[in-house]
């Protein structure tokens, strides 16, 4: 439908279709090739314009049968507004330089134009466009118009017309006549920029243009003091009247707020809220095997348990009993992040560097109870809390300690882990105390009812034991896969450390470093007003019985001590000493067992006293021997033999050397009594071959 020379006309293509067979009515059509040539014939169907190859054939709308006219307006509501519309439809185009234009736009404070807004721009520069193509085809424009009168009227006719198609398009244009001409003549001056709002900078922030009133209204809302909106603009505007600026609103100095957050949270929030807020955050993915990395810290279980506490009466100055509800118990967790495991733990009233110590040795003893062997960390990061006190601790615990960075808490993998343990954990439990302080109030507990149940609460000991439970129910659905993934631990990682390693560098030390001798009944400690006596089956141990011992224990397992010298060259595994039962009629089984070890230790040790001094006589024995000088050291030495003898020994070296002279003697005189009787023997044989008388009777 449309208007030619002030007349409402139909085309040919609207009536016929064409394609359709000639006795039928085709799609989108009102009547057939027949009936055309029928009402043509009879001249029912009045012609406005012939047609051509550019141009289709119009007939006049209100000479057409009425059973036409009436199809025609139950397809179209409004024929006239749909005759009107048909000229604008053909201008419609979509303007997609605008829409690339508005895509790159960016505004004065470095921000782009949102989706929404380049969408309703690119919209409004077709509809710019329309209408200064309508105003400059005339042709068109009075076919848009239905042949109106004058030109004020047309343009107005046009607006209401342009509105029709607002929706679909979805562009804004002014509501006025007026405004809309500015805005074409601005858009004809100045292009797509004409069409930005000066609205997104905010009108009113083109108060604050100038760097000093830039400098000056970020000053005051990086106050440390945190003033809201009012207050910063009050205390700007003061600065503005004795500068000469203009002043500024609540909205401005929101808007502005914002804009400048990043540099003014830094002062008004401090540095920890930057990091968390603005600062860019790295992504860490957690290790594939155990004991790669540990991280520690503590926390306060949302588990309340009642406790007695003394308090003075104001009225009568005396003590009296109160039972309190509101106590809750520190824990800290060693957590293995593979797994997510709960490796080392320790319960606590709140948070020391003891505490830190004993979950480090729980997760250190643990991982014996895991794997076979007690293993330490490759790396282990924690807080800053006693970093001086704990750091030596740390670094003997883990080949690397990389303690982390102050207030970054999403440094920490573990805090997830803590508000995993209370909405899994605690939550179920009837004293559970709610969750943090900053969680909304509709998710915390109900007070009255807490109130009301609270003698329920366990104390101290249950509250500890409701911790333990959770922990080792945290342990034993993961330890499977805990256990599975130390198979992807490679050997360079795999640490362990023996019992008296473990206890030199993570045990405690005797109470305000004093050593201990061993005395008759062992090595003596005392820790928190418990007594303990040690000592060690080991022989050479007593070897120092004037050795001042340093003790280092584990307080979670005393069963045994480590006794070390204070230059650390000697150590000892101490054992804690078997009590035995004064009555008989008290012995239980195994009493006598360990008396027989005792026995038999003593026994074995005066063996090798007996032992020891048989060697040693032996040895001087032959020294004496060799240097009969040294005879006189005997008797200041004292030297006794295996049978405790002394004089005998003295005695018989003496004698010794005496029977040595008296052989020499015998041996002597038998020689010379030898010599004797065999000179008596040659003076016999001479006598019998020899007579003197043939010497006296000789020749001569």
């Amino acid at each position: 439908m449309q208007f030619y020379n002030n007349t409402l006309c139909i085309s040919f293509p609207e009536l016929v279709n064409k394609d359709a067979k000639p006795n039928l009515v085709g799609d989108n059509a009102y009547i057939s090739q027949y009936d055309y040539i029928n009402l043509s014939k009879n001249k029912k169907l009045v012609s406005v314009r012939r047609g051509s190859r550019s141009t289709p054939a119009l007939y006049e709308f209100e000479t057409l049968p009425m059973n036409i006219k009436q199809a025609v307006a139950s397809k179209y509501k409004d024929v006239v507004k749909s005759a009107q519309q048909e000229p604008v439809k053909k201008i419609l185009q979509h303007d997609y330089k605008a829409l690339s234009f508005f895509t790159k736009y960016t505004l004065p404070n470095g921000e782009h134009l949102k989706e929404n807004t380049i969408r309703e721009y690119a919209a409004t520069a077709v509809a710019l466009n329309t209408i200064i193509k309508l105003q400059s085809d005339s042709k068109a424009w009075r076919q848009a118009l239905g042949g109106t009168s004058t030109q004020k009227d047309a343009f107005k006719n046009l607006l209401t017309l342009m509105s029709s198609f607002q929706e679909k398009w979805g562009w804004k244009l002014p509501a006025g006549e007026r405004a809309v001409r500015i805005k074409i003549s601005k858009y004809k001056q100045l292009g797509y920029e004409s069409i930005v709002s000066g609205k997104l900078c905010n009108e009113n922030a083109a108060k604050v243009v100038q760097s000093d009133q830039e400098a000056a209204l970020r000053r005051i809302m990086a106050v440390g003091r945190n003033f809201d909106d009012v207050q910063v603009m009050n205390l700007y505007n003061m600065t503005a009247q004795a500068a000469g600026w203009k002043k500024i609103t609540k909205g401005t100095v929101a808007n502005k707020r914002d804009e400048w957050q990043i540099y003014t949270d830094a002062g008004s929030r401090g540095k920890g809220n930057h990091d968390d807020v603005h600062a860019m955050q790295v992504k860490r993915h957690a290790p594939k095997a155990p004991l790669l990395y540990w991280t520690v810290d503590g926390w306060d279980a949302e588990l309340l348990y009642q406790k007695v506490a003394i308090r003075i009466d104001k009225e009568s100055g005396k003590e009296k009993k109160v039972t309190e509800y509101h106590h809750r118990l520190t824990v800290v967790v060693v957590l293995d992040p593979c797994g997510k495991y709960p490796v080392g733990y320790a319960i606590g009233t709140h948070e020391t560097p003891g505490l830190i110590r004993q979950a480090l040795r729980n997760a250190v003893t643990h991982t014996a109870e895991l794997f076979g062997e007690m293993h330490h960390v490759h790396q282990l990061q924690t807080d800053r809390y006693g970093k001086g006190n704990l750091n030596p601790f740390y670094e003997a615990i883990s080949k690397i300690y990389t303690p982390a960075r102050a207030h970054n808490a999403k440094a920490k993998v573990i805090e997830p882990y803590f508000k995993h343990l209370n909405k899994n954990h605690c939550q179920i439990r009837q004293n559970w105390s709610g969750f943090g302080v900053t969680s909304r109030k509709e998710n915390q507990p109900n007070a009255e009812y807490l109130n009301k149940i609270r003698k329920s609460f366990p104390d101290q000991q249950g509250c500890i034991d409701q911790i333990v439970e959770m922990i080792n129910a945290e342990r034993k659905c993961k330890v499977a896969a805990y256990l599975e993934a130390y198979n992807n631990l490679e050997d360079k990682y795999k640490f362990t450390i023996s019992p008296v390693e473990f206890l030199h560098r993570l045990g405690e030390t005797s109470p305000r470093g004093l050593t201990n001798k061993l005395v008759g009944s062992g090595v003596l400690l005392q820790v928190d007003k418990h007594k303990f006596s040690y000592d060690s089956f080991d022989p050479s141990f007593r070897q120092y019985r004037n050795e001042d011992w340093v003790i280092k224990y584990d307080p979670a397992d005393m069963s045994r001590v480590l006794a070390s010298s204070k230059d650390a060259s000697l150590k000892f595994m101490l054992e804690d000493k078997y009590t035995q039962p004064m009555a008989l009629a008290e012995r239980a089984e195994g009493d006598a067992a360990e008396l027989r070890n005792i026995f038999n230790f003593n026994d074995d040790l005066v063996k090798d006293i007996l032992d020891t001094q048989e060697n040693d006589f032996n040895e001087l024995n032959d020294l004496f021997n060799r240097v009969p000088a040294l005879q006189e050291t005997l008797g200041k030495l004292l030297i006794v033999d295996s049978e405790g003898q002394h004089k005998d020994n003295k005695s018989n070296a003496r004698l010794q050397s005496q029977a040595k002279k008296k052989t020499l003697q015998i041996e002597q005189k038998a020689e010379k009594q030898n010599q004797k009787e065999q000179m008596s023997k040659r003076e016999a044989f001479l006598d019998s071959k020899l007579d003197i008388n043939d010497f006296l009777t000789t020749k001569h």
